[in-house]
């Protein structure tokens, strides 16, 4: 199922159809890991409420029930988590802001369970996407139907009585916002609380607030940029430097032809400017991205995930080093396709909901090693292609776990930048028979991935017996040996010295080894 996906260094898990959890169309996705025991949690929204998945098994997730909707159903719906405990806001009239206490999940009897919602909160009806700063215990609830549409402020340090603190509306409505406390490289607002806005088509603007004091809110900055549309959301860089943001309407009313992603310098965050923008290959319409480390995650509706190395940012030397493309049907800039993803799980796997076809997990990497399953005979080497694909942040050091002592290891070149290809060889001792189940590791800058290879050593009499089981060893046995076991010139050598590296060398090693090995 995997290979009808178009991918690049992305590894597919699994796909959950709408069907395996309560049915309904998908929205929002976020995770929760439990402090406790560190199992991840994918929270899905869907038009009738809110999944909750347990993934700990990510090729078998567990289904373990649905919160439903606190009035009724809609295609958006929204939630963050704060202190083990998440909130959730939806457009349908009245909803308001639903509680829920996510160590429930942690003994589910009978799955699937119907949940309820621990608390309510009813000082906004609809709402269209929340943020929050847990250092301070604030909700930024953005596009409700107070303030505005800008951003309604709740005090929600104890979870179960949220209270309202504040509000800001100087610049209508707020369509997504991210809340941090500040420490990039603008002195005169370091340690406060800055929320990034992004304020829809009134006209679009990155509006920049201080909000320190939540009953006080202060404008630091209201800036539009040229060919918007619908400023829809946005993310900083890990050093506060830049910011990424997309407008969702550019691709859809023709304003820009592929996939626009919007590039700012926010060094000075009274005059943030507009450095200019990165084209994606395709036409699709961008819609959520988040930014960990150097990889810009981004969910472009019927592109799928695209993930962008945002390394040289500073430059506008930005590239696309891996997607995962759910949608079969076309790339063309319409509402279908992935809705979101969450790419913060500690083990690496990333969520990424469709709007009506589930849920897909999939999981982001950088290596890549051919063939991955090999055979050779004692005494001789085997080698094993690595490949550090761009986008995998170095120095960048590999290492190989499995093989006892008594085989020699050596990496043509290690603790390298990407992109780059390394060999990786294995002599085997002597009397060293059997089946080893390797892995590869490599750890970056950021970044950890693996590999699993296969070698195989055989004493040199396995490579004569009777593979096709017509009670005769002989060249056809050779053939199927040499094709199962994908031999290249990493397998054998040029042993008859034709300049090629083929059959005819099998055929010199078995008469070398054995007057019988030949019919």
């Amino acid at each position: 199922m995997a290979d009808i996906y178009p991918c690049e260094n992305i590894d597919f898990w699994t796909h959950m159809t709408p069907s395996e959890f309560g049915n309904g169309t998908t929205n929002e996705v976020w995770g929760w890991t439990d402090p406790l025991d560190g199992k991840e949690y994918v929270i899905l929204g869907k038009s009738s409420g809110v999944a909750f998945i347990d993934i700990e098994d990510p090729a078998n997730p567990l289904y373990l029930g649905t919160l439903p909707t606190h009035t009724v159903s809609s295609l958006w719906r929204t939630f963050r988590i704060f202190n083990n405990y998440l909130f959730v806001g939806s457009e349908a009239n009245g909803h308001g802001l639903q509680v829920f206490d996510l160590t429930k999940l942690r003994n589910v009897s009978n799955p699937p369970a119907t949940f309820a919602a621990d608390a309510h909160y009813s000082g906004f009806g609809r709402c269209h996407t929340l943020a929050i700063h847990e250092e301070t215990g604030m909700l930024y609830a953005c596009g409700t139907n107070t303030y505005s549409g800008g951003l309604h402020v709740v005090n929600i340090n104890n979870p179960l009585q949220p209270v309202i603190a504040g509000g800001y509306n100087l610049d209508g409505y707020t369509h997504e916002a991210q809340a941090v406390t500040y420490n990039g490289p603008d002195q005169d607002y370091q340690g406060a609380i800055i929320v990034f806005c992004y304020n829809g088509n009134n006209p679009a603007n990155l509006t920049i607030v201080n909000a320190t004091d939540p009953t006080d809110i202060t404008t630091v900055s209201i800036t539009g940029y040229p060919n918007s549309s619908y400023c829809h959301q946005g993310w900083l860089t890990a050093d506060g430097r830049h910011l990424l943001m997309n407008d969702e309407l550019d691709e859809y009313n023709g304003i820009v032809g592929n996939t626009r992603t919007l590039v700012w310098d926010v060094n000075n965050l009274d005059s943030p400017v507009y450095m200019g923008d990165f084209v994606g290959p395709t036409a699709a319409i961008d819609h959520n991205l988040y930014i960990l480390d150097n990889l810009c995650y981004q969910s472009n509706y019927t592109a799928g995930l695209r993930i962008l190395d945002v390394t040289g940012v500073e430059n506008l030397d930005i590239s696309e080093v891996a997607y995962f493309d759910h949608y079969l049907n076309d790339n063309l800039p319409t509402f279908d396709g992935t809705w979101m993803h969450y790419p913060y799980f500690a083990s690496g796997i990333v969520p990424v909901s469709d709007i009506d076809n589930g849920l897909f997990l999939v999981e982001p990497n950088f290596l890549h090693i051919a063939p991955q399953q090999q055979m050779v005979p004692e005494s001789e080497t085997a080698y094993f292609q690595v490949d550090i694909s761009e986008g995998w942040s170095g120095p960048i050091t590999l290492t190989l776990e499995g093989l006892p002592s008594g085989f020699e290891v050596v990496w043509s070149e290690n603790n390298i930048d990407s992109p780059q290809t390394v060999v990786l060889s294995i002599t085997c001792p002597e009397n060293s028979e059997g089946v080893y189940n390797l892995i590869v590791n490599g750890t970056g800058a950021f970044s950890e991935y693996r590999r699993e290879v296969t070698l195989t050593v055989t004493p040199v009499a396995s490579f004569c017996a009777d593979l096709n089981n017509d009670n005769i060893v002989g060249g056809a046995d050779l053939v199927i040996f040499y094709n199962e076991w994908n031999c290249t010139t990493n397998c054998i050598a040029d042993i008859n010295g034709d300049g090629e590296v083929s059959i005819e060398d099998f055929l010199v090693l078995i008469n070398s080894y054995g007057e019988n090995c030949l019919d």
